[in-house]
């Protein structure tokens, strides 16, 4: 088994961390990788940075390509314009600011070969602080039993669904990867959502019957810098949650199950005022407390459950 694995690394203003990422990728110890640079119009020297390293690079791949763009577009934009120009049978989305461990790639298709069944699989992330260096490291993930239990060989994919929906998340989204046909099968990341792609995709997955599977290999390197997206900047959410609500509330609707609906236009529109507020101060830190602490879905089951206690003595 030897087949084309196709590393799409998303660019924008990545300028100072670029080089890590792209290197990283040319020390795999597996070979047959295509490399897929995709850039969102930039307006640093990223991309002259990754023109030079193809030109003295190109030769260590099956192929290279490197994608720019007009306009700026977001997450999930720039990762479907190197999706449309891959050719492996197996894909790996990396951020710009991230990179791979040397033997990533070879352990995930070892795994894979052993495993043909899998078509989507999360990998362990180690998460740096700035740097990639051991001083900096602050640990790998996924490290908790409970979301580790989610991939067990019982879960199914309506299971994966509702943990989604109840509010979790595949922690470190960085750690995948998925096969291409998925992507014919179920369709591209959402362009809607601007600001986040990985779990209004998983989501998808999901509702299309899709299961995520687990091995413990470590793979990929997160970077958390002053830039990323999940930095709040002392704002009380980070400034995709909105999104992340907004995609799960649509999602429940189509599930049609009325607990996620109620429980997550809950969580939609609370976090959606807390925006408008201006995400920051202690007015919208209670107000997120209060969206926490206070579940209407509890309320109504409470009620329920009151009602028919009633009932129950009545009939009696």
């Amino acid at each position: 088994m030897n087949p084309l694995v196709s590393i799409i690394v998303s660019t924008y203003n990545q300028s100072g961390f670029v080089l890590d990422n792209l290197n990283s990728i040319r020390a795999q110890t597996y070979q047959n990788i295509e490399l897929i640079i995709s850039d969102d119009c930039s307006i640093d020297n990223t991309v002259e940075i990754c023109r030079n390293w193809i030109k003295n690079n190109k030769e260590r791949f099956v192929r290279t390509k490197l994608i720019t763009s007009p306009v700026n577009t977001g997450v999930p934009g720039n990762f479907n314009r190197g999706l449309k120009e891959a050719h492996g049978e197996w894909i790996k989305v990396i951020a710009a600011d991230d990179a791979l461990v040397a033997s990533a790639v070879e352990y995930v298709i070892l795994h894979l070969e052993a495993n043909p069944n899998v078509e989507v699989l999360f990998t362990q992330v180690e998460i740096y602080l700035e740097k990639f260096s051991p001083e900096n490291s602050l640990g790998i993930r996924p490290n908790n039993s409970n979301l580790l239990s989610i991939y067990s060989s019982t879960v199914t994919p309506d299971i994966q669904l509702e943990y989604l929906l109840k509010g979790g998340g595949y922690h470190y989204t960085p750690g995948f990867f998925i096969k291409k046909s998925i992507f014919s099968e179920v369709g591209f990341y959402d362009e809607v959502y601007t600001m986040t792609e990985d779990i209004p995709f998983f989501i998808k997955l999901a509702l299309n019957g899709k299961k995520v599977h687990y091995a413990p290999v470590l793979t990929t390197m997160y970077r958390k810098h002053e830039n990323n997206f999940t930095n709040r900047r002392n704002y009380v959410l980070p400034r995709y949650m909105l999104q992340i609500y907004t995609a799960v509330y649509d999602a429940s609707k189509k599930y049609g199950k009325y607990k996620f609906i109620i429980t997550n236009y809950w969580h939609k529109k609370i976090v959606k005022a807390i925006f408008f507020l201006g995400n920051r101060g202690v007015f919208c830190s209670a107000l997120d407390w209060f969206r926490l602490s206070f579940q209407p879905i509890r309320f109504i089951n409470l009620i329920n459950k009151l009602l028919h206690s009633k009932s129950a003595i009545g009939y009696k």
